[in-house]
């Protein structure tokens, strides 16, 4: 039995594992936010951009072991609309906390129609001959250069569109709070409200687009969790500034070009940032000076910081599955 298919019906087979254990894993903390999400929307949510390439890559594999298997390519299409369908009703009626839209159904087809087409010519790829391995190394070398190209760009200072708002945690309905409590949150002097538009709105749009915007909150602690929002400043409900808690870790979120595209904004992380017990006053400071990020934080007469640099190899962020 020739090899190729061999592999190729193994690789189908762990890719549909992978499908199957990645997407039917319930997330009791995204209840509330599938609950809303519209069975006919094409980008859903903030970060729709960062979730049509997530199941693009996601269904690839599959595509390219039936590809290797030798399933003709509307066989394979039909097959990865089939799993992909069956998934969505499952997400839907079914696992908690797992939205399910036509959006996903449409790019997981895509990325199985991708790799169907890809898998007949994965030998050439893998064993090709002098010229063709000259060609590849070029054209890998140039696809590289332009993805970085196009992180650099994705990062360069900007917002999200649409009205800003200012909201607060446990001043709004929004799910996954802090458990602490608010006291002050400010924009480079400017008090924000706890709920509503922001003064100077257009004002703190160019800031955004300079790529120098400061934001500091004062916070009494709560207990920590596993993840609550402190503040966010939001353009049409996408974050594109803000506050998060993570045990006792502070997460500080900066606007970047990619926002426009539904992409996930870069985050900066600082361990300690919140002491172990509740009811103790903490200061957050943090923002982005050109393509530097920052974040600092003060409680119990002790100051931390933490800061980075961005740069083009630090695209991947905005499409991390995790963050």
């Amino acid at each position: 039995m020739p090899l190729a298919p061999r592999i190729g019906r193994l690789l189908a087979a762990l890719g549909t594992i992978a499908i199957l254990g990645l997407t039917l894993y319930p997330n009791p903390r995204q209840a509330a936010a599938s609950a809303n999400t519209a069975l006919t929307c094409l980008a859903c949510g903030a970060q729709g951009g960062a979730d049509i390439t997530h199941n693009i890559l996601l269904f690839l594999p599959l595509g390219v072991g039936l590809g290797l298997a030798r399933w003709p390519w509307r066989r394979a299409v039909a097959a990865s609309a089939l799993l992909s369908f069956s998934v969505e009703g499952l997400q839907y009626f079914v696992v908690a906390g797992r939205d399910a839209s036509l959006g996903d159904l449409l790019s997981n087809t895509t990325g199985g129609a991708l790799g169907a087409a890809l898998g007949p010519w994965l030998g050439g790829v893998l064993c090709p001959t002098r010229g063709a391995a000259r060609r590849l190394l070029a054209g890998g070398v140039a696809a590289w250069l332009g993805l970085l190209a196009l992180s650099g760009w994705l990062q360069q200072p900007g917002a999200g569109d649409g009205s800003l708002t200012s909201t607060w945690a446990r001043h709004s309905p929004r799910p996954n709070a802090f458990l602490g409590s608010v006291h002050f949150a400010g924009l480079d002097g400017v008090a924000m409200p706890p709920e509503g538009t922001p003064p100077e709105s257009l004002a703190l749009r160019s800031r955004f687009e300079q790529g120098e915007i400061g934001l500091a909150v004062q916070v009494v602690s709560g207990r920590p969790t596993a993840f609550g929002w402190i503040y966010m400043l939001l353009a049409d409900e996408s974050p594109q500034l803000g506050f998060n808690q993570q045990g006792r870790r502070a997460l500080l979120v900066v606007p970047v070009r990619g926002l426009r595209y539904k992409l996930r904004p870069p985050t900066l992380s600082l361990p300690g940032a919140f002491p172990r017990r509740p009811s103790v006053p903490v200061a957050l400071e943090g923002g982005r000076q050109g393509n530097r990020i920052w974040l600092a934080s003060s409680y119990a007469g002790r100051r931390r910081a933490t800061e980075l640099v961005l740069s083009p190899s630090h695209g991947w962020a905005m499409l991390d599955p995790f963050g």
